[in-house]
């Protein structure tokens, strides 16, 4: 999975975390960078607030498909190859999301972490991301499942990997 880069009949693009989910950041920078045509948000509160999808799609780029779907159904159409012959841009609210969709056999080898606002019991980790103790255990399953975590706000900015951000948290090579 390489934003920008052409891949084969892998139909996710890129799969990115931001609490913000479609905004400025994601239509000016991300999806055009990703070139991908068409948008799902797996969050399974999104996809019960159709209020939510009506104001989401407005934020979308012109002619962009955008899909709310809970994390099951969204699971379920990757293994189906429902996305296949289309360039997906898979935005989640957080990592606990992420994980759950890798558990239910999405692959997702390239985890961007864009946005993630500060919330009770959150900390700030890097720049204007902040996690919870449970976020940061489920950074560390991804990781331990082979999930590239990769902190990135804009695609011009500098990217920096689970290990940079929470030193000690990474998975290291060969082992847990």
């Amino acid at each position: 999975m390489h934003c920008g880069k052409e891949v084969s009949a892998l139909a996710i693009v890129w799969v990115r975390i931001d609490d913000r989910l479609i905004h400025g950041q994601v239509v000016t920078a991300w999806s055009r960078e990703c070139k991908c045509n068409h948008i799902v948000i797996a969050n399974d509160q999104v996809a019960a607030d159709k209020m939510m999808l009506t104001v989401l799609k407005v934020a979308a780029p012109p002619g962009m498909p955008v899909s709310a779907l809970t994390l099951k159904r969204t699971a379920e159409l990757y293994r189906e190859g429902a996305f296949d012959n289309h360039r997906i841009l898979i935005l989640a609210k957080n990592p606990h999301d992420v994980l759950e969709l890798v558990k239910a056999g999405v692959d997702i080898p390239l985890l961007n972490v864009g946005g993630m606002g500060g919330r009770p019991g959150s900390q700030p980790i890097y720049r204007n991301i902040h996690a919870t103790p449970g976020d940061v255990e489920a950074f560390q399953e991804l990781a331990r499942l082979n999930v590239n975590v990769m902190f990135q706000i804009v695609p011009a900015s500098e990217k920096k990997s689970l290990s940079e951000v929470l030193p000690g948290y990474a998975r290291k090579p060969g082992g847990d």
